[in-house]
């Protein structure tokens, strides 16, 4: 797919970005982290809730800060999260370097390689750029090798290692960077 069409995400788009982060969880995570951990962000109808709500937050300030990738069908198959960085390393040159901060990428496990992914970190690059947040932040778990792999492929450089708190279980993860967003 050489250009996968990226929209801002809306609430009627909740129930199949839950899908795209639920099953994207299931693949990534299995065995990889706590059952329990694994469990809550699996779960349906927490995650519809959550994106519902995020979605609904969204298209009420007029701010958006998720976006939905289609794939050649016309179907939600991934999605990125996106604003001000809010989960910088404690390390004061952070903010200066990276003002802006993927929350989250995701793509359904069918559609991966197609090219959705680079097309939601160019979007989420490009879209905070004209908000005025120069240079990209973005967090995942140290057992993520597929995330890891893709953030190098796309010249994001590692900042950190940290321990995050997801559902009560510390869990490694890494930082990568990019004070300019190139493709």
């Amino acid at each position: 797919m050489l250009n996968p069409l990226v929209r801002p995400a809306t609430p009627d788009d909740a129930a199949a970005i839950a899908r795209v982060h639920t099953e994207t969880w299931k693949s990534t995570y299995a065995g990889a982290i706590p059952d329990d951990v694994l469990a809550q962000f699996t779960d349906q109808a927490r995650r519809e809730t959550y994106w519902r709500d995020q979605l609904i937050r969204e298209a009420q300030s007029g701010e958006t800060r998720t976006w939905a990738a289609l794939d050649a069908a016309g179907n939600v198959s991934g999605l990125v999260a996106a604003g001000p960085a809010q989960r910088t390393p404690d390390y004061p040159e952070a903010a200066l370097l990276y003002a802006g901060e993927v929350y989250a990428v995701y793509v359904h496990p069918r559609a991966q390689g197609q090219g959705l992914g680079s097309a939601l970190m160019r979007s989420a690059a490009a879209e905070l750029r004209a908000r005025g947040l120069a240079g990209l932040l973005v967090w995942c778990l140290e057992s993520n090798i597929h995330a890891r792999g893709f953030y190098e492929r796309l010249g994001g450089q590692f900042i950190t290692r940290r321990d995050a708190n997801l559902a009560g279980a510390l869990l490694p993860e890494v930082g990568y960077g990019w004070v300019e967003f190139r493709e």
